[in-house]
């Protein structure tokens, strides 16, 4: 193979489906380069050149090695190398997390645990499994749980003369809102202000927050209004009353 043909390469991306190291081999017999052709142009021992394609970074002595070797490997190949490290970190990841779900605290006769491509993609599918289904846990929460609901007006245990009080808070935005079980229309980004008819005495004022789905929030506000109508005088201001007992 002459050095032309590999410098005229266009800059290649590596297909998702495989280990780095079985994509890696698919490229390079994809150009019908052999193991000992690689191995003299990067002048490197045919072992590392198998330990790359086959994933097993524990035959490579380092971290900084591998990452070398990886680098000039991707740059021979012509392949994207920021990808070959950004598959190279993922794939370093699952390895320890597999070793440390595998290998218990080492005795002399454990035997040794292999590595191998398969468990690597396992590893990877099982990675992304997980993921997904925490993010759906997430998002199933975050539309079940009760909305956020503040209530700014009127404080709790108010005393007013007034017949109306006006109910002002914020809840979150889509949530419904209803007063008293009447619902509150026109809310914007999730606040609310509606004005409420008052009766003498206690009043207990119900705000609700309802999302589409999960459970309602519900907050009770009391508001007292005191009665403040005069003791019946017959149509006599107090003074004319004082002064018909008087006898004037």
């Amino acid at each position: 193979m002459s050095n032309s043909s590999s410098t005229s390469f266009r800059s290649r991306h590596l297909f998702n489906s495989e280990t780095l190291g079985e994509r890696l081999k698919s490229v390079r017999e994809h150009w019908g380069w052999s193991l000992a052709f690689v191995s003299g142009r990067l002048q490197l021992d045919e072992r590392y050149i198998r330990a790359i394609e086959g994933s097993n970074y524990t035959d490579i002595p380092g971290d900084i090695y591998a990452k070398h070797m990886l680098e000039r490997y991707a740059r021979l190949l012509n392949v994207n190398v920021d990808q070959v490290f950004s598959l190279y970190h993922n794939e370093r990841k699952v390895l320890k997390r597999l070793r440390d779900a595998v290998i218990a605290p080492v005795t002399s006769h454990m035997p040794k645990v292999f590595i191998t491509p398969l468990r690597l993609r396992v590893g990877f599918i099982a990675s992304i499994l997980l993921g997904i289904i925490g993010y759906l846990g997430v998002e199933l929460y975050g539309m079940m749980r009760p909305p956020e609901l503040l209530v700014f007006s009127p404080v709790s245990d108010t005393v007013t003369s007034s017949s109306l009080v006006v109910v002002e808070g914020k809840t979150e935005t889509g949530a419904q809102v209803l007063i008293n079980g009447e619902e509150v229309v026109g809310t914007q980004a999730g606040s609310f202000s509606e004005e409420v008819t008052l009766q003498p005495g206690v009043n207990v004022i119900e705000i609700t927050a309802q999302k589409k789905r999960g459970k309602p929030t519900i907050v009770y506000q009391r508001v007292r209004v005191e009665d403040t109508t005069s003791p019946d005088t017959f149509g006599l201001a107090p003074e004319d009353m004082a002064s018909e007992q008087s006898g004037v």
